[in-house]
Protein backbone atom coordinates (compact mmCIF):
# COMPACT_ATOMS: atom_id res chain seq x y z
CA UNK A 1 0.00 0.00 0.00
CA UNK A 2 1.33 3.71 -0.77
CA UNK A 3 2.54 5.56 2.11
CA UNK A 4 0.67 9.04 1.50
CA UNK A 5 0.22 10.76 4.47
CA UNK A 6 -1.77 14.16 4.61
CA UNK A 7 -1.57 14.78 7.94
CA UNK A 8 1.77 17.41 7.31
CA UNK A 9 -0.87 19.73 6.27
CA UNK A 10 1.49 21.65 4.63
CA UNK A 11 -0.74 23.48 1.78
CA UNK A 12 0.47 20.78 -1.00
CA UNK A 13 -2.48 18.69 -1.09
CA UNK A 14 -2.71 18.57 -4.80
CA UNK A 15 0.42 16.58 -5.33
CA UNK A 16 -1.13 13.59 -3.09
CA UNK A 17 -4.12 13.41 -5.63
CA UNK A 18 -2.44 11.76 -8.17
CA UNK A 19 -0.99 8.94 -5.89
CA UNK A 20 -3.92 8.32 -3.82
CA UNK A 21 -6.10 7.86 -6.83
CA UNK A 22 -3.60 5.18 -8.23
CA UNK A 23 -3.93 3.74 -4.28
CA UNK A 24 -7.75 3.60 -5.24
CA UNK A 25 -7.06 1.89 -8.71
CA UNK A 26 -5.35 -0.72 -7.03
CA UNK A 27 -7.56 -0.90 -4.34
CA UNK A 28 -10.03 -1.68 -7.11
CA UNK A 29 -7.67 -4.07 -9.26
CA UNK A 30 -6.76 -6.33 -6.37
CA UNK A 31 -10.42 -6.02 -4.69
CA UNK A 32 -8.70 -5.11 -1.13
CA UNK A 33 -11.88 -3.08 0.79
CA UNK A 34 -9.28 -1.66 3.44
CA UNK A 35 -7.08 -0.12 0.74
CA UNK A 36 -9.85 1.45 -0.90
CA UNK A 37 -11.27 2.93 1.99
CA UNK A 38 -8.10 4.27 2.80
CA UNK A 39 -7.55 5.95 -0.55
CA UNK A 40 -10.82 7.52 -0.55
CA UNK A 41 -11.20 8.87 2.88
CA UNK A 42 -7.95 10.48 2.26
CA UNK A 43 -9.10 11.75 -1.15
CA UNK A 44 -12.01 13.07 0.30
CA UNK A 45 -9.92 15.37 2.68
CA UNK A 46 -7.91 16.42 -0.39
CA UNK A 47 -10.58 17.12 -2.62
CA UNK A 48 -12.61 19.05 0.02
CA UNK A 49 -9.27 20.75 0.82
CA UNK A 50 -9.18 22.30 -2.92
CA UNK A 51 -12.81 22.89 -3.03
CA UNK A 52 -13.85 19.62 -5.19
CA UNK A 53 -16.85 19.60 -2.73
CA UNK A 54 -19.23 17.32 -4.69
CA UNK A 55 -15.88 14.69 -5.70
CA UNK A 56 -15.17 15.06 -1.86
CA UNK A 57 -18.81 14.09 -0.78
CA UNK A 58 -18.45 11.10 -3.12
CA UNK A 59 -15.54 9.55 -2.00
CA UNK A 60 -16.54 10.04 1.66
CA UNK A 61 -19.61 8.50 0.66
CA UNK A 62 -18.29 5.53 -1.32
CA UNK A 63 -15.42 5.03 2.00
CA UNK A 64 -18.10 4.62 4.51
CA UNK A 65 -20.02 1.44 3.74
CA UNK A 66 -16.83 0.37 3.48
CA UNK A 67 -15.45 1.17 6.51
CA UNK A 68 -18.66 -0.40 7.75
CA UNK A 69 -18.26 -3.94 6.16
CA UNK A 70 -14.51 -3.35 7.51
CA UNK A 71 -15.85 -2.69 11.35
CA UNK A 72 -13.03 0.07 11.36
CA UNK A 73 -14.81 2.22 13.93
CA UNK A 74 -12.06 4.93 13.51
CA UNK A 75 -12.17 5.23 9.93
CA UNK A 76 -15.44 5.40 9.90
CA UNK A 77 -15.66 8.17 12.52
CA UNK A 78 -13.42 10.30 10.77
CA UNK A 79 -15.55 9.97 7.08
CA UNK A 80 -18.45 10.85 9.03
CA UNK A 81 -16.62 13.91 9.86
CA UNK A 82 -15.51 14.93 6.85
CA UNK A 83 -18.41 14.05 5.22
CA UNK A 84 -20.24 17.05 7.86
CA UNK A 85 -16.77 19.51 6.71
CA UNK A 86 -17.69 18.86 3.44
CA UNK A 87 -20.99 19.90 3.65
CA UNK A 88 -20.15 22.88 6.18
CA UNK A 89 -18.21 24.41 3.54
CA UNK A 90 -20.45 23.66 0.87
CA UNK A 91 -23.35 25.95 2.86
CA UNK A 92 -25.20 23.29 3.94
CA UNK A 93 -24.00 23.68 8.47
CA UNK A 94 -28.07 21.93 8.92
CA UNK A 95 -26.95 19.01 7.11
CA UNK A 96 -23.44 18.52 8.55
CA UNK A 97 -24.26 18.89 12.00
CA UNK A 98 -26.05 14.99 12.07
CA UNK A 99 -22.49 13.57 10.54
CA UNK A 100 -20.59 15.84 13.43
CA UNK A 101 -22.94 14.18 16.21
CA UNK A 102 -22.43 10.77 14.82
CA UNK A 103 -18.70 10.94 14.59
CA UNK A 104 -18.38 12.47 17.96
CA UNK A 105 -20.52 9.43 19.03
CA UNK A 106 -17.62 7.18 17.70
CA UNK A 107 -15.21 9.23 19.02
CA UNK A 108 -15.87 9.29 22.69
CA UNK A 109 -16.50 5.26 22.45
CA UNK A 110 -13.02 4.99 21.02
CA UNK A 111 -11.89 7.79 23.96
CA UNK A 112 -10.17 9.20 20.87
CA UNK A 113 -9.64 12.62 22.08
CA UNK A 114 -7.68 14.21 18.79
CA UNK A 115 -10.76 13.18 17.30
CA UNK A 116 -13.36 14.12 19.55
CA UNK A 117 -10.89 17.82 20.00
CA UNK A 118 -11.76 17.83 15.50
CA UNK A 119 -15.54 17.46 16.20
CA UNK A 120 -15.72 20.42 18.80
CA UNK A 121 -13.99 22.86 16.71
CA UNK A 122 -16.66 21.97 13.41
CA UNK A 123 -19.59 22.19 16.21
CA UNK A 124 -17.59 25.53 17.66
CA UNK A 125 -17.75 26.85 13.98
CA UNK A 126 -21.50 25.75 13.51
CA UNK A 127 -22.27 28.03 16.24
CA UNK A 128 -19.97 30.60 15.87
CA UNK A 129 -21.94 31.16 12.16
CA UNK A 130 -25.74 30.93 13.76
CA UNK A 131 -24.39 33.72 15.92
CA UNK A 132 -24.49 31.72 18.82
CA UNK A 133 -21.45 33.29 20.34
CA UNK A 134 -21.18 31.73 24.03
CA UNK A 135 -21.62 28.09 22.74
CA UNK A 136 -19.00 28.65 19.73
CA UNK A 137 -16.29 30.07 22.53
CA UNK A 138 -17.10 27.32 24.72
CA UNK A 139 -16.53 24.92 22.17
CA UNK A 140 -13.54 26.38 20.85
CA UNK A 141 -11.99 26.49 23.99
CA UNK A 142 -13.23 22.64 24.58
CA UNK A 143 -10.94 21.23 21.21
CA UNK A 144 -8.14 23.75 22.03
CA UNK A 145 -7.61 22.12 25.45
CA UNK A 146 -8.15 18.78 23.83
CA UNK A 147 -5.61 19.50 21.09
CA UNK A 148 -2.99 20.85 23.62
CA UNK A 149 -3.30 17.93 25.86
CA UNK A 150 -2.22 15.57 23.02
CA UNK A 151 -0.03 18.52 21.55
CA UNK A 152 -1.38 18.17 18.23
CA UNK A 153 0.31 21.13 17.26
CA UNK A 154 -0.96 20.73 13.45
CA UNK A 155 -4.37 21.28 14.55
CA UNK A 156 -4.33 24.22 17.21
CA UNK A 157 -3.35 26.97 14.08
CA UNK A 158 -6.51 26.41 12.67
CA UNK A 159 -8.68 26.67 16.23
CA UNK A 160 -6.67 29.58 17.22
CA UNK A 161 -7.51 31.31 13.75
CA UNK A 162 -11.24 30.58 14.11
CA UNK A 163 -11.75 32.00 17.81
CA UNK A 164 -9.58 35.11 16.57
CA UNK A 165 -12.06 35.96 14.00
CA UNK A 166 -14.82 35.44 16.78
CA UNK A 167 -12.91 37.67 19.54
CA UNK A 168 -13.09 40.13 16.49
CA UNK A 169 -16.82 39.92 15.61
CA UNK A 170 -16.77 40.72 19.91
CA UNK A 171 -15.01 43.86 19.37
CA UNK A 172 -12.23 42.29 21.23
CA UNK A 173 -9.41 43.52 18.74
CA UNK A 174 -6.25 42.85 20.97
CA UNK A 175 -7.21 39.14 21.76
CA UNK A 176 -7.88 38.52 18.30
CA UNK A 177 -4.34 39.81 17.00
CA UNK A 178 -2.53 37.75 19.71
CA UNK A 179 -4.46 34.68 18.70
CA UNK A 180 -3.58 35.38 15.01
CA UNK A 181 -0.10 35.84 15.93
CA UNK A 182 0.46 32.47 17.66
CA UNK A 183 -1.28 30.68 14.93
CA UNK A 184 0.94 32.22 12.35
CA UNK A 185 3.73 31.16 14.28
CA UNK A 186 2.59 27.60 14.29
CA UNK A 187 1.95 27.33 10.70
CA UNK A 188 5.53 29.33 9.85
CA UNK A 189 6.69 26.21 11.43
CA UNK A 190 4.61 23.91 9.49
CA UNK A 191 5.86 25.82 6.63
CA UNK A 192 1.98 26.31 4.99
CA UNK A 193 2.10 29.17 3.39
CA UNK A 194 -1.64 29.19 2.28
CA UNK A 195 -2.43 29.51 5.82
CA UNK A 196 0.11 31.99 6.42
CA UNK A 197 -1.22 34.16 3.90
CA UNK A 198 -4.89 33.86 5.38
CA UNK A 199 -3.23 34.82 8.61
CA UNK A 200 -1.47 38.22 7.20
CA UNK A 201 -4.84 39.22 5.50
CA UNK A 202 -7.17 38.13 8.49
CA UNK A 203 -4.75 40.69 10.64
CA UNK A 204 -4.98 43.10 7.92
CA UNK A 205 -8.75 43.13 8.08
CA UNK A 206 -8.67 43.14 12.31
CA UNK A 207 -6.58 46.57 12.26
CA UNK A 208 -8.41 48.02 9.39
CA UNK A 209 -11.71 47.42 11.60
CA UNK A 210 -9.54 49.65 14.30
CA UNK A 211 -8.84 52.14 11.47
CA UNK A 212 -5.10 51.21 11.89
CA UNK A 213 -4.58 51.97 8.30
CA UNK A 214 -0.99 51.68 8.18
CA UNK A 215 -0.79 48.28 9.99
CA UNK A 216 -3.59 46.76 7.57
CA UNK A 217 -1.82 48.30 4.35
CA UNK A 218 1.30 46.24 5.64
CA UNK A 219 -0.07 42.90 6.38
CA UNK A 220 -2.65 42.70 3.41
CA UNK A 221 0.86 43.66 1.32
CA UNK A 222 2.75 40.94 2.76
CA UNK A 223 -0.54 38.48 1.75
CA UNK A 224 -0.50 39.70 -1.67
CA UNK A 225 3.18 38.88 -1.71
CA UNK A 226 2.36 35.30 -0.90
CA UNK A 227 -1.08 33.99 -2.84
CA UNK A 228 0.70 34.43 -6.52
CA UNK A 229 3.57 31.78 -5.60
CA UNK A 230 1.14 29.16 -4.41
CA UNK A 231 -0.43 28.51 -7.62
CA UNK A 232 2.13 31.04 -10.10
CA UNK A 233 0.21 29.68 -13.01
CA UNK A 234 -2.86 31.05 -12.54
CA UNK A 235 -2.32 34.78 -12.64
CA UNK A 236 -4.71 37.01 -11.24
CA UNK A 237 -4.59 41.05 -12.29
CA UNK A 238 -3.93 43.97 -9.88
CA UNK A 239 -7.27 45.92 -9.17
CA UNK A 240 -7.00 49.34 -10.57
CA UNK A 241 -8.99 51.95 -8.13
CA UNK A 242 -11.71 52.15 -10.14
CA UNK A 243 -12.33 48.62 -9.94
CA UNK A 244 -11.56 48.90 -5.96
CA UNK A 245 -14.08 50.96 -5.29
CA UNK A 246 -17.15 48.89 -6.31
CA UNK A 247 -15.28 45.78 -4.77
CA UNK A 248 -16.73 44.98 -0.87
CA UNK A 249 -13.48 44.68 0.25
CA UNK A 250 -13.82 44.20 4.18
CA UNK A 251 -17.83 43.31 4.91
CA UNK A 252 -17.98 39.79 6.09
CA UNK A 253 -14.46 39.23 4.98
CA UNK A 254 -12.25 36.81 6.26
CA UNK A 255 -10.38 33.85 4.93
CA UNK A 256 -12.00 30.92 6.34
CA UNK A 257 -10.05 28.09 7.12
CA UNK A 258 -12.31 25.48 5.87
CA UNK A 259 -11.49 26.82 2.14
CA UNK A 260 -8.38 28.56 2.27
CA UNK A 261 -6.58 25.81 0.10
CA UNK A 262 -9.51 26.05 -2.45
CA UNK A 263 -7.62 27.93 -5.88
CA UNK A 264 -10.97 29.91 -6.69
CA UNK A 265 -10.98 31.58 -2.94
CA UNK A 266 -7.25 32.12 -3.40
CA UNK A 267 -8.03 34.26 -6.36
CA UNK A 268 -10.92 36.08 -4.80
CA UNK A 269 -8.84 36.67 -2.13
CA UNK A 270 -6.04 38.01 -4.11
CA UNK A 271 -8.79 40.09 -5.94
CA UNK A 272 -9.70 41.32 -2.62
CA UNK A 273 -6.68 42.73 -1.57
CA UNK A 274 -5.65 43.90 -4.51
CA UNK A 275 -9.11 46.51 -4.08
CA UNK A 276 -8.60 46.99 -0.42
CA UNK A 277 -4.20 47.50 -1.10
CA UNK A 278 -5.20 49.92 -3.90
CA UNK A 279 -8.15 51.81 -1.60
CA UNK A 280 -6.16 52.40 1.53
CA UNK A 281 -3.05 53.39 -0.82
CA UNK A 282 -5.50 56.33 -2.16
CA UNK A 283 -6.64 57.15 1.19
CA UNK A 284 -2.79 57.03 3.02
CA UNK A 285 -1.65 59.58 0.25
CA UNK A 286 -4.75 61.52 0.07
CA UNK A 287 -3.88 62.01 3.89
CA UNK A 288 -0.54 62.46 3.65
CA UNK A 289 -1.40 65.50 1.28
CA UNK A 290 -3.45 67.24 3.13
CA UNK A 291 -1.12 66.85 6.23
CA UNK A 292 1.50 68.71 3.75
CA UNK A 293 -0.67 71.53 2.84
CA UNK A 294 -1.71 72.07 6.36
CA UNK A 295 2.31 72.66 6.86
Amino acid sequence: MLNIKLGDRTGQIQLAVKPLEEMLYEGRKTENDRIQAEALSELGLAYRRLGRLQEAQDAYLQALPLFEDLQAIPGRAHVLCGLGMTLEQSGDASAARPHYQQALQLFEQLDDTYGQAKVWHCFARIHHHTKNNELALRFYTQSLQLYQEIRHIANIGPVLLDLAQLKMTLCEFKEAIILCEKAKEIFEGLEDQAVVAAVYTNLGIIYYSQSQMDLALKHWQQARGIYPRLHESQKTPIADPCQAQELQVIEDFWVNWLSMYDLTVQKQTLARLNAGIALLEMDISRNSKRTLMKT
